[in-house]
């Protein structure tokens, strides 16, 4: 027969949970950020390099593409690996996408790189959407009572990652004066 739970294990339990549903909410936080940050970088850049529109919409619906084919293929990838180690493959994939963002280098073909990598940074945030909400849910320390506060709190940290975009941007735009960092340190922070 089990020992009763003490209220030492009780307590960490929660804390292991809360901190499940943390990494869970900013994981989102992260994607509202990422989904949202082109929307400021677009005219920074377009201050840097000559931009026309089909520059803008490339680079600015390429990161949506890649989410719609991330949900399609994650969940079937998550259903192979586990929800975990595929939430894990999801924040690498667009975190590395972010980064190499940030990086893109050739003037001739900058928007179709960055549009490229953007595609990288959706599929990742697209593959992470449907398997944070279901881990949130999973590691609600009481199923009955806190399921929907995780699963609510989960989806209200993007809210909070849109909210960064333009006070980041703005934040870079007064320590900087130099435009072409600013838009690669706003793609990277997403990161």
């Amino acid at each position: 027969e089990d020992a009763p739970e003490t209220r030492k294990q009780r307590a960490w339990r929660g804390i292991r949970s809360a901190g499940r549903i943390a990494l869970t909410g900013t994981a989102f936080g992260a994607d509202a950020y990422l989904l949202q940050v082109t929307s400021m970088v677009i005219p920074i850049m377009a201050e840097v390099y000559p931009q026309n529109d089909t520059d803008a919409s490339l680079v600015s619906t390429a990161a949506l593409l890649g989410a719609m084919l991330g949900q399609l293929l994650f969940g079937f990838i998550a259903d192979m690996v586990g929800r975990r180690i595929g939430f894990a493959i999801t924040i690498g994939i667009f975190t590395l996408g972010a980064i190499a963002s940030s990086a893109v280098d050739n003037r001739a073909v900058v928007y179709y790189l960055l549009a490229l990598f953007r595609l990288v940074v959706g599929f990742g945030v697209g593959g992470e959407y449907p398997l944070a909400a279901s881990i949130a849910s999973e590691n609600a320390e009481d199923a009955n009572q806190k399921r929907g506060r995780a699963v609510a709190f989960t989806f209200a940290m993007q809210g909070v990652g849109a909210l960064a975009v333009p006070l980041v941007a703005l934040l870079l735009l007064v320590w900087s004066s130099d435009l072409d960092l600013v838009w690669r340190l706003c793609l990277c922070l997403g990161a």
